[in-house]
C-alpha cells in the first residue's frame, strides 16, 4: 500500500498519511482515494488526470473552492465519498434497514 499512497497522495496528505496509527493507515488511505475519485467524476477529467495533483485540503476549506467533497457514512470497512460543484448545499441523509420479507 506504501507504494501505491506515494502515487495517489500528494506530499502533504502523504505525510500526514505516514504519521497515522498503523491500524487506521487502510481506512485513511481508501477515505482520501474515495474522495479523489469523487473529484475527478465530477470534473470528468476520469484516469486522465493525475490523482496526487487532487489537494483535497483545498476544496475543503478554501474560500472560493471550486467543489466540496463529502465523506459518506456507509459503514464499518467501506468508503463513499460525494464532490459537489460550489458551496452553499447540505446533504441530508437516512438509514435503511433494508426490505422486510413476507
Amino acid at each position: 500500500m506504501e507504494q501505491l499512497a506515494k502515487r495517489i497522495l500528494n506530499p502533504h496528505e502523504y505525510e500526514q498519511w505516514q504519521a497515522s496509527p498503523e491500524e487506521q493507515k487502510e481506512a485513511a488511505f481508501f477515505n482520501a482515494w474515495t474522495q479523489k475519485e469523487a473529484v475527478i467524476k465530477l470534473t470528468g477529467e476520469g484516469m486522465t488526470r493525475a490523482m496526487h495533483s487532487i489537494d483535497l485540503s483545498a476544496g475543503a476549506h478554501a474560500a472560493a473552492a471550486p467543489w466540496v467533497v463529502q465523506t459518506l457514512p456507509v459503514g464499518p470497512g467501506m468508503s463513499a465519498a460525494l464532490a459537489v460543484a460550489g458551496s452553499g448545499w447540505s446533504l441530508r441523509h437516512w438509514h435503511w434497514d433494508g426490505v422486510s420479507s413476507v
